[in-house]
């Protein structure tokens, strides 16, 4: 069976998509998400009938637990490490060519080497997809999960990590970030020499990927995964779920591009 884990947070999100670029002021249509991105993109990965492990690091709030409720309902392996402090708030803001995101700094939302994890509880899972930076609690999880495949979402760590990584996933915004100012093709080289087996850079226009080949390529998507929420995490799903059919990243890029469903939100 296929199996993925899933390293996150619950958050309390609200969503501006505005008609064009920010403004002095402007209307905006609004939608509100109690969960987040863990949420969505965890029923994704159910869904396409994966075993689903979660590790959430969890509010001390009512919100909270109805949402680790809701995954359990539906057959998702949901582990909590509780913290004293409500789920987070996120306010995004979304422009056809970009995508703004404002966390509350009051909730500690990251996982920390005391952290209490059960790692044998999905040591044995194929994939594993993060979000973390905290590197002594990266160098504890893939020291305790030597078997999965990690993919890291939304940026990379330091260079003594990288050789522990599968893939990496980012959207252009966040490949600026972490570039230090260099080219797609420089720095997925850089990466790829580090251990990494391959980088997968997203925008409104197309999807970059670079292997461990040392090949690149570029595929056109008329969607605007890079900056839209639930097209990525739709993307990323289907992505990994492909990656069980082809080998090459190429191909799975190629195969899920024609996947990913139109959101009109």
């Amino acid at each position: 069976m296929k199996s993925i884990v899933l390293f996150g947070s619950f958050t309390h999100q609200k969503t501006y998509t505005l008609s064009n670029e920010i403004q002095s002021y402007q209307m905006a249509n609004e939608s509100t998400s109690i969960g987040g991105p863990m949420m969505d993109i965890a029923t994704e990965f159910a869904n396409l009938s994966f075993e689903t492990h979660c590790m959430v690091k969890m509010g001390n709030d009512i919100e909270s637990l109805e949402c680790k409720d809701q995954l359990d309902s539906r057959g998702i392996f949901t582990q909590a490490i509780s913290t004293d402090a409500p789920m987070p708030s996120e306010l995004i803001v979304v422009t056809p060519s970009n995508q703004y995101t404002i966390l509350s700094s009051s909730s500690v939302t990251s996982f920390l080497p005391t952290d209490q994890i059960p790692f044998v509880s999905f040591d044995h899972c194929d994939y594993g997809l993060l979000h973390e930076f905290n590197e002594d609690f990266l160098l504890r999880l893939f020291s305790k999960t030597p078997k999965v495949k990690w993919i890291m979402n939304h940026g990379f760590p330091n260079a003594n990590l990288l050789k522990y990584l599968h893939g990496i996933i980012l959207n252009e915004a966040e490949f600026r970030k972490h570039s230090k100012g260099f080219s797609k093709e420089m720095m997925s080289q850089m990466l790829v020499n580090a251990g990494v087996k391959w980088i997968v850079i997203l925008s409104d226009r197309d999807v970059f990927v670079y292997n461990e080949d040392y090949e690149e390529f570029t595929f056109p998507s008329n969607q605007p995964i890079g900056i839209h929420n639930p097209l990525r995490q739709s993307f990323i799903a289907q992505l990994i779920n492909t990656l069980y059919e082809h080998n090459s990243i190429k191909q799975a890029v190629e195969s899920c591009l024609s996947l990913t469903p139109v959101n009109d939100n």
